[in-house]
């Protein structure tokens, strides 16, 4: 390997490291979580969610996938699958949400 291919290498590598550490903030690590939503607005939770109201069947059968079932308070009146989906409060939909039965 000639010298400036060297220096070069050494110049990717110590760029990439720069990259990798200039996304990593311990304090923001330990911060509370930001999301942003479709429209732009940013969200951050205190605590982890404790009641899912579901107003969309694919997002319904996500929830139960990742295991949230006693998380999962209300869903889709479209929402059939999983089988215990049907068991939950129907709120209407992401279009007509039946607001007071998803604040019960």
């Amino acid at each position: 390997m000639t010298k400036c291919s060297a220096k070069h290498l050494l110049l990717v590598i110590l760029l990439a490291c720069i990259a990798c550490a200039a996304g990593t903030d311990p304090i923001a690590a330990q911060s509370q979580p930001k999301f942003v939503d479709e429209v732009g607005r940013e969200v951050m939770f205190s605590f982890p969610p404790k009641r899912i109201v579901s107003l969309a069947p694919n997002i319904t059968e996500i929830l139960f996938s990742l295991g949230l079932d006693t998380e999962i308070v209300g869903v889709s009146a479209l929402s059939n699958y999983p089988e215990a989906a049907k068991r939950k409060a129907k709120v209407g939909s992401y279009v007509t949400p039946i607001l007071k039965r998803s604040s019960r």
